[in-house]
């Protein structure tokens, strides 16, 4: 069904397509647009951000992220594991949401990351059509773009759970999961948005040092907590710095509730009240009442 025969005016969706230097940018400077929302990298909306306007156009951007998904000692720790690998692994990790950074408490470090690593380990890559758990990221040029962050932490010395690569024989626009261990935070895996399946994994001992790492990026989407002190969580969810919150869950997202970020993962909000606000705009109507006191002083 298209969305004419579901009832939507043909004047209220057009539907334009092309690349940003045709299509894009032409629209972002039309001053027959009052309003744009973008979704995309932040490169991008970096630039929609600085486009030149005949007038104040209003902006919402919803841009990338690199999410952190931090699991202290006392979380059920099947359901951390659970969550962490859907939170770097679906869609090919190729979601602005994803859970691509994992703060572990030190304690459960070695637990959590043998069982994580026996169901990446058993993740099948390949098409999804036969049944694959993983399939091709978007092109071939992205999946390279992908591997290079794999291959300069190889070379940095991590360690990459699992080491087999069960993409051998498969086209190039598969790329295999990939936890990447023993390197520090401040590593390009671990502050840049790579958009595959690439989880760069590091300790804390502390709350405090757990916030701090989380916080520690440009980015600001979304970030999950898993403990089972809801004190905690609410406490550690206030100071982290990102426009969404998961507890003891991950990738949920209620249509309700407002979704958007801070920082370089942009700003406004899409769904729920929130996001219906950024494309209205309040006007006020005053009406003098003809039995009411004057409330201007005369001239002259």
């Amino acid at each position: 069904m298209s969305a004419y025969e579901a009832g939507v005016p043909r004047a209220a969706l057009c539907v334009i397509t092309g690349y940003g230097k045709e299509v894009g940018e032409p629209l972002a400077a039309s001053t027959d647009v009052d309003m744009l929302s973008f979704t995309g990298s932040t490169a991008t909306g970096n630039r929609l951000a600085q486009t030149p306007r005949p007038f104040p156009q209003r902006l919402s951007l919803e841009l990338g992220g690199k999410g952190a998904t931090i699991v202290f000692a006392d979380a059920d720790l099947d359901d951390a594991v659970d969550g962490a690998l859907a939170g770097f692994c679906i869609n090919q990790g190729q979601v602005c949401t994803a859970g691509t950074r994992l703060l572990l408490e030190s304690s459960i470090a070695d637990t959590f990351l043998d069982r994580l690593g026996t169901k990446v380990a058993a993740l099948s890559v390949g098409d999804p059509r036969s049944g694959a758990d993983l399939g091709p990221l978007i092109s071939p040029e992205h999946a390279d773009h992908v591997r290079s962050f794999i291959d300069q932490a190889r070379h940095a010395g991590a360690r990459i759970i699992p080491e087999a690569d069960p993409t051998d024989g498969l086209p190039s626009a598969y790329v295999a999961p990939a936890v990447i261990t023993g390197l520090d935070h401040t590593r390009a895996v671990f502050q840049q948005e790579i958009f595959g399946p690439v989880l760069a994994v590091t300790t804390f001992d502390t709350a405090d040092e757990a916030i701090a790492l989380a916080n520690g990026t440009t980015y600001g989407l979304a970030n999950g907590v898993w403990t089972a002190d809801i004190k905690r969580a609410l406490t550690v969810s206030r100071r982290l710095k990102s426009g969404i919150v998961w507890v003891n869950s991950v990738l949920s997202s209620p249509f309700p509730l407002p979704f958007g970020g801070s920082r370089a993962s942009g700003f406004g909000r899409e769904k729920g009240a929130e996001g219906v606000s950024e494309f209205t705009q309040l006007k006020m109507i005053t009406v003098e009442l003809a039995d009411r006191e004057r409330s201007f002083p005369e001239l002259g």
